[in-house]
This record gives structure tokens, C-alpha cells and sequence, in this order.
């Protein structure tokens, strides 16, 4: 059982499973900005990028550090002082660091550019005036100066640890014997999120490596040392093919146990290997992409997310469109969803119904209101559904104090709902509208006129409500008729006949708060008339 992270707006929180949430505090100078955030988890530590100005680090004991250091953009000043015991010409580098409570180096920043002139001593200190000072205010915040042995060679070794961010001058004799024997990485760079205008805007974790894209190469991924959450070579990264091809680029992460989907939103690619070394960079398929990062969900290896024409799965027996067959003209028309703003959905894994719960803007707007539900077990798409006490804003799992997993969604008001309530409610005491349309129904002969008979139903027997069906006979803009009962008391019913035409049209509509809807079928006995 753990404790989570929850973005409400501006803020962060540290929120328990029993729903107390504490505002964290953010490193100076960061804030958020009230767009959806991303995170991600190596070993202990989460990286967040999206809404931060700059990307943030989250320990185990929820302190908010930033996930890099910026370098020092000058170098120090060598001269030679004193009595010591130092001979030869030596260059100095620095790095900024933040150290733990032990004094344990948990953080540090590539290195600043060398010292310009050599300092040549004979039995004299080294010193090292204007030593750069760090712009971030953290706590732990040190400096250390790497410098060459006498030479001046071009390995740079751990030399001196400035525990503060004040002292500008130092000056020590240390032999090149008793410099520490591992040499400085000096091709750390700094990934996506370290500089203004320039975040990373994706983020996942495959092969024990965070993987980034930042808003300004589109194209390119970055990617992290093995086990390092900030730790980025000069080198360490790729693009992804075609380029600038859109404003876009990469659009979404799928990472897969032995697989890392990358798509765009025409085309589907795969990293496969070990390690870079080996790394290979796969076409899964052309023409088919994703159109948001947060409608991709990883269920038991399998990658579900939306194109721009349906949803897709990928996994261990390849790549299959699983809403072409019945649904597809929820996807492919505006006519239940805007498409338009399906960069602006997301998806979560329902584990107590074993369902990929796919949340959507209706026709006509832009909120997320809407949500359909695909049963891995049964191979079914259920929905549309209408969420009408509050706008959701994302979707996610916690476990609960029996280690259960609970299925949460988060909503523009800065409340957390949990799904699979007892009761069928939206919120305290909204009713969960049940409103589905059954298309214009023409038996595959559009221009023959049919005889509509006596509509029969089933449905879960409900402790109350009253299901109301509202049919339309004739042609395409047949109006209303009579709307039909259905008390769900009964679980059966036997309607009038509907009456004659080319289509018939059945609205099925129930809003009573705390009534649930399982609504297994309908049919409608129909023979042909015959042309006019």
C-alpha cells in the first residue's frame, strides 16, 4: 500500500489510499501549469513532465527536487598560492550536486567548461577563485571541482566538495595519488524539461532507462543511463522516422516488456534489443498511429490505444483493430464523438471488470463526458456512456488498504471519484444518464418497406426505474412515436408493434439516480412489404 501523486490544478499532492491528500512543495522558481501532467517510476524515484516549467524528481519520501541541474556556465579562475605539495600545470572543471543527509552525492549536473588557462605550480596550492554558483535554490546543494593530474591531462578526477552554494574561492594540494580513481563522466548532458521552452512532453520507462521527447525536437527520443533517472550522454538518443512530417512528431510511448512502441499518428514503429548496443528500430505498420499518449494502457503485455480511425491492440500475436468490426462509426464520424479532440483523451485498465475504459468528448464540444468500455474477456465494446455530475480529467488505478486495485478518475473540480460504486450514481447524486441510440435499422434493404412487429426486450431485473424506449418508423427523419416503458422491475418486456417503413430508430433512455441499466438485448420482428 502506498501513497500517490495527484496534480489539481497548479498544485501537487501527496494523496493516501484513504483519500488524505498533502500539498507538496515545489522547488523555487517551478510552478504547473493547469495542463495534464506525466509521470514516470525508476526504482524509487518519479520523474513528472508536462505541466512543469521545468521537470521534477520525487523521492520515496515525496521531497519535489527537479530532475536535473543546470551546468555552470563559466569556469573557474587557476592560480598557484602558498606552500604545498603540488608541481606541474592543472585545469579544473565544476558540477553542482545534491547531496542526502549522509552526504551521499543524489543528484549532479553535467560538468561546466574547463578552466582556460592552465595553473602551473611548483610545491604550491592550487587555487580556484570565482567558482561558479548554482541559480537553483535545493536543499543539500553543493559544488564539486574536478581537475586534471599534472599535466594537464584530459581526464578530469573528483577533486574537492564545496557542501554550499556561497564560497567562491578554495585552494587545496591534493596528490594526483589520492584523487579518487573513477575519472568524471564528461559527456553528461542535460535531457528535455532542464531549460525554458524546451519540456519534455513524454515521458516512459523500458529496460531500466527513462526514455523522453521534449517539445522542441519532435522527432527525438532521449534516453537515460541504466538505472539513472538524470543521468543523459551526449549521443544517447534517436529519431523517429518520417521527420518534421507535422507539428506533432512523436505522439505517444507504448513500452511493452520487450518492445517500446513508438507512434505517431500515421505510423507505428518498435524498439527491440537489450541495449543500445543492439537496439533495432522496427516498422509495426504504416498508416496506422495514435492520436493521444494518455489513451495508451499497458494491459498483460498487450499495448490498447486510439488512432485516429479506432482503437488498436498490439501485443504478443501482432498488431489488430478491435473496434472496425461493430463500432467503427464511433470513430470514423462525429456523429457520437468529436473527433477533432481526440488528441485530449485517455484510458484506463479497469481491473475489477477487466475492461480498457476509454474516456471522450461527445459531438459538439471539447469536455471529456463521455467513456466506452471494451471487455478484454468478451471481446465487447460497451457505451456509449455519459458522465454528467462532474467533468472527468484523467483515469488511473490505487490500491486500497488490502492491497485491492481501485479504479479512480479525477475530475476538473479537484475531486477523485472511484468507479465500480455500489451505487449507479455520478457523484453524490447525479444519475448516471443510460442513453443509446440503435441506428436508423434497414435489414441490409435501405429501399424496401418492412413491417416492424412487436418489440421484445431483456434486461438485469433492478430493484426499480423505468427504462424508456422511444422508437421512430418511417424515413430517415421519421418523428417520435409514443415512447414505451420498460419497468426494469420485470426484466422482460413485449411492446406494441412498431408499425411500417423503410427504417425504424429506437432511443433507449433511463436517468433515475441510484438505478443501474444491463440492458441484454433487443429485437424487433420485421418482414418485407415490398417497394412503393
Amino acid at each position: 500500500m502506498a501513497d500517490y501523486l495527484v496534480q489539481s490544478g497548479t498544485k501537487l499532492y501527496k494523496v493516501t489510499p484513504g483519500g488524505v491528500a498533502t500539498e507538496l512543495t515545489l522547488p523555487s522558481g517551478v510552478t504547473l501549469r493547469a495542463e495534464r501532467s506525466r509521470f514516470a517510476q525508476l526504482a524509487k524515484n518519479t520523474v513528472m513532465v508536462g505541466s512543469p516549467t521545468r521537470s521534477l524528481w520525487i523521492n520515496e519520501d515525496f521531497t519535489v527536487r527537479t530532475q536535473t541541474l543546470r551546468p555552470p556556465a563559466y569556469a573557474p579562475i587557476l592560480s598557484a598560492t602558498g606552500s604545498g605539495s603540488l608541481s606541474g600545470s592543472f585545469r579544473v572543471r565544476v558540477s553542482f550536486y545534491v547531496a542526502d543527509a549522509d552526504d551521499n552525492i543524489i543528484l549532479e549536473s553535467p560538468l561546466g567548461p574547463p578552466s582556460e588557462a592552465s595553473a602551473t605550480l611548483a610545491s604550491q596550492l592550487l587555487k580556484c577563485q570565482a567558482i561558479p554558483l548554482s541559480g537553483d535554490s535545493l536543499t543539500g546543494l553543493g559544488r564539486r571541482l574536478y581537475r586534471t593530474t599534472t599535466g594537464p591531462g584530459s581526464v578530469y578526477y573528483p577533486w574537492l566538495d564545496l557542501g554550499n552554494n556561497t564560497a567562491t574561492d578554495a585552494a587545496d594540494d591534493l596528490s594526483d595519488a589520492a584523487l579518487i580513481l573513477l575519472p568524471a563522466v564528461t559527456t553528461l548532458v542535460n535531457p528535455p524539461g532542464t531549460t525554458p521552452g524546451d519540456s519534455a512532453r513524454l515521458i516512459t520507462v523500458w529496460k531500466n532507462r527513462l526514455f523522453l521527447c521534449g517539445e522542441e525536437d519532435i522527432d527525438v527520443v532521449h534516453f537515460s543511463e541504466d538505472g539513472s533517472f538524470y543521468q543523459f550522454l551526449d549521443g544517447n538518443d534517436f529519431p523517429v522516422k518520417p521527420l518534421n512530417q507535422n507539428a506533432r512528431g512523436l505522439v505517444a510511448f507504448a513500452a511493452r516488456r520487450d518492445e517500446l512502441g513508438l507512434f505517431k499518428t500515421n505510423v507505428a514503429w518498435k524498439l527491440v534489443g537489450s541495449s543500445p548496443a543492439n537496439w533495432d528500430q522496427l516498422k509495426i505498420a504504416e498508416q496506422i498511429g495514435c492520436v493521444s499518449q494518455d489513451s495508451v494502457v499497458i494491459i498483460k503485455d498487450v499495448a490498447y490505444w486510439l488512432g485516429r480511425d479506432g482503437v488498436y491492440s498490439w501485443g504478443p500475436e501482432g498488431l489488430a483493430p478491435i473496434t472496425r468490426e461493430r463500432v467503427h462509426p464511433w470513430f470514423t464520424t462525429n456523429d457520437v464523438f468529436n473527433r477533432e479532440a481526440f488528441e485530449n483523451s485517455f484510458a484506463a485498465y479497469n481491473p475489477v471488470l477487466d475492461t480498457y475504459e476509454l474516456f471522450l468528448p461527445a459531438t459538439g464540444g471539447t469536455a471529456i463526458n463521455r467513456w466506452v468500455s471494451y471487455s478484454l474477456a468478451r471481446k465487447t465494446w460497451m457505451g456509449p456512456h455519459k458522465t454528467g455530475g462532474f467533468t472527468p480529467s484523467f483515469a488511473f488505478n490505487v490500491d486500497d488498504a488490502t492491497d485491492q486495485q481501485i479504479p479512480l478518475v479525477c475530475g476538473t473540480n479537484g475531486t477523485l471519484y472511484a468507479m465500480n460504486s455500489e451505487l449507479a450514481r455520478d457523484g453524490a447524486n447525479t444519475s448516471i444518464d443510460f442513453d443509446v441510440d440503435l441506428a436508423h435499422l434497414h435489414i441490409d434493404v435501405p429501399d424496401d418497406i418492412k413491417h416492424f412487429g412487436e418489440m421484445g426486450a431483456r434486461a438485469r431485473v433492478e430493484s426499480g426505474g423505468v427504462l424508456t424506449i422511444t422508437p421512430s418508423v418511417g424515413e430517415l427523419d421519421a418523428p417520435a412515436g409514443a415512447p414505451i416503458a420498460f419497468a426494469l422491475t420485470e426484466g422482460r418486456l413485449r411492446a406494441r408493434i412498431l408499425g411500417n417503413g423503410r427504417f425504424a430508430r429506437l432511443n433507449i433512455n433511463q436517468n433515475t439516480v441510484n438505478v443501474a441499466v444491463r440492458l441484454y438485448g433487443c429485437e424487433v420482428p420485421y418482414h418485407v412489404i415490398g417497394r412503393d
